[in-house]
């Protein structure tokens, strides 16, 4: 069983290398744990500011790393209009309105709203409006920093914005190298949010009035943090705080893809160097999901099946079989789960347990032998698979990737196992010939452990009579095709499933909180990352 034991090691592997290189996540049975501490800000003062983050039941990484070695995360696979719209162009505006708040006596400065720049020593910086010529103007006071809007002049009810142009603190087109303004590929002239991030800057003259927003040390940067896109403008020690990922040559949050910090190492490099594209990329996701457990228990409640029934049946049917059910199952289980549960963070191959564990049930009642108290076995089986079902109500397993596994691991079992051995019979069986066949067979009923039928067939039950032949391998394979070609339509194409009482099936709150990570809500109340600088 060579693949059962590579795939429990790499499992094991990887959730030991994850706690070394991330750590662990708050423990407890709150829905988040709030940290606060005194960093320093971008206006120069220190202040306590405080931290929510979503606990584990039991040890194991945080959600963001799980993100990062692999764990299913919808917005990472498929656009999410209403996450671009929350957070991406509600960022998008800020940034719009925003200017350079400049500290006369220090010669600092930072990017911010006109409201969060009102100190006796600050100063706020605007450029005119911006010409379709060039660049060149002259840095001045701010009065009015809100956008200039026309009102519609056509039937379409449209307006023109007219947006008034920065400066961006440390990012200017007239200063920038590379890459350079030109005809070809020129800077925006309407909307800074366009920019391009700077990679080389010429040396400026800090005598230079209208470069007093390049001249000046820039005290905040981009901070992109949370699993949905967040972002602002602060300090590396702040954003360290709020375990954030800071982007030192950005300058706008407009600039940085927030939710690419959280792809897996390796997709995240394949897409940087354009190899893969976004919906390329999300394919990849499930895959990967298979590798690891998100906490010790459910690594451990996983290693003991897959060393035990997984590896049993590796044996019978081969590491092919096992590997074909085991890598598709789990990616139909978790794009199924992914459809249910837009905003929910998973990772462990139990979809892929439960379609071999269905591979098994299928295998003992249709391509077996004639077995000793087959009941008692039939029980034994569809007992521990509601039991995995039932378990799936609380928050440590997921119903909906269940569910898909074990859609897979039915019509796979009739694909991959061979049609002559198959006991099912389509017409009445005569009298008495169940029973002339045990009398007849040199092999006595066997104990009601997993037997594979590899040297008998049901040929001696089928042959005296007609049997109509159904292509069972053809009519699965097309079932599961349809069902697979579906399943991925509905999750890239049917938008975002807003669905209140789906959680239900995969958590049933019996506790306080204990299921508040199921409920897909866009706009939790969060007061700890309120802008205030």
């Amino acid at each position: 069983p060579l693949f059962t034991y590579w795939i429990t090691t790499l499992q094991i592997g990887l959730f030991l290398a994850s706690l070394l290189l991330y750590g662990i996540s708050p423990v407890g049975q709150s829905f988040k744990t709030r940290f606060i501490s005194k960093v320093s800000l971008p206006n120069g003062t220190h202040t306590e500011v405080c931290w929510p983050e979503p606990e584990n039941y039991f040890l194991g990484p945080r959600e963001a790393d799980l993100i990062r070695l692999g764990a299913r995360y919808p917005p990472c696979m498929r656009h999410d209009p209403k996450l671009h719209e929350q957070f991406v162009q509600t960022q998008v505006a800020r940034d719009q309105s925003s200017g350079c708040c400049l500290f006369t006596r220090q010669s600092k400065c930072y990017q911010t709203q006109k409201q969060y720049c009102s100190g006796p020593d600050t100063e706020w910086l605007t450029n005119p409006e911006p010409n379709e010529s060039s660049f060149s103007s002259t840095v001045s006071v701010r009065h009015n920093e809100a956008p200039v809007t026309d009102r519609p002049t056509d039937q379409s009810n449209s307006r023109t914005t007219r947006m008034k142009l920065g400066p961006v603190c440390g990012l200017d087109p007239k200063f920038c190298l590379s890459p350079r303004t030109s005809p070809l590929m020129p800077w925006s002239i309407h909307d800074v949010t366009k920019w391009p991030i700077c990679e080389h800057t010429k040396q400026i003259s800090t005598t230079e009035l209208e470069a007093r927003h390049m001249t000046c040390e820039v005290t905040a940067r981009p901070c992109c943090l949370g699993l949905r896109g967040g972002c602002i403008l602060t300090t590396k020690e702040h954003c360290d705080f709020v375990r954030g990922v800071y982007n030192e040559k950005a300058a706008l949050c407009s600039q940085c893809e927030n939710l690419s910090d959280h792809l897996p190492l390796f997709v995240r490099f394949l897409t940087t160097a354009r190899v893969i594209d976004y919906y390329t990329r999300s394919v990849v996701l499930p895959v990967g999901i298979t590798r690891h457990a998100v906490n010790i228990p459910q690594l451990v409640v996983t290693v003991a099946i897959q060393l035990t029934c997984m590896r049993n049946l590796e044996k019978f049917i081969g590491w092919a079989r096992v590997m074909f059910v085991y890598v598709t199952s789990g990616c139909v289980g978790n794009f199924l789960a992914a459809y249910f549960e837009p905003y929910q963070v998973e990772t462990g191959p139990m979809s892929s347990i439960v379609a071999l564990w269905t591979f098994r049930l299928i295998h003992l009642l249709f391509y077996t032998q004639p077995i000793d108290r087959f009941r008692l076995v039939l029980c034994k089986h569809l007992t521990i698979l509601l039991g995995v079902f039932l378990f799936g109500l609380l928050p440590w397993l997921d119903n909906f990737a269940n569910l898909g596994g074990l859609i897979s691991g039915v019509l796979s079992s009739f694909v991959l196992l061979p049609y002559p051995r198959l006991c099912f019979s389509f017409l009445p069986e005569p009298i008495g010939a169940r029973d002339r066949l045990l009398q007849d067979s040199p092999v006595s009923p066997v104990s009601p452990s997993f037997i594979h039928s590899s040297s008998l067939s049901c040929s001696n039950m089928t042959k005296s009579v007609p049997r109509r032949r159904i292509p069972v391998e053809l009519v699965c394979f097309a079932f599961w095709l349809t069902f697979v070609t579906g399943l991925v339509f509905l999750f890239y194409f049917s938008g975002v499933l807003r669905c209140e009482w789906c959680s239900y099936f995969t958590c049933v709150p019996i506790a306080l909180n204990l299921c508040d990570s199921f409920r897909p809500y866009l706009n939790p109340p969060d007061i700890c990352s309120t802008q205030t600088w």
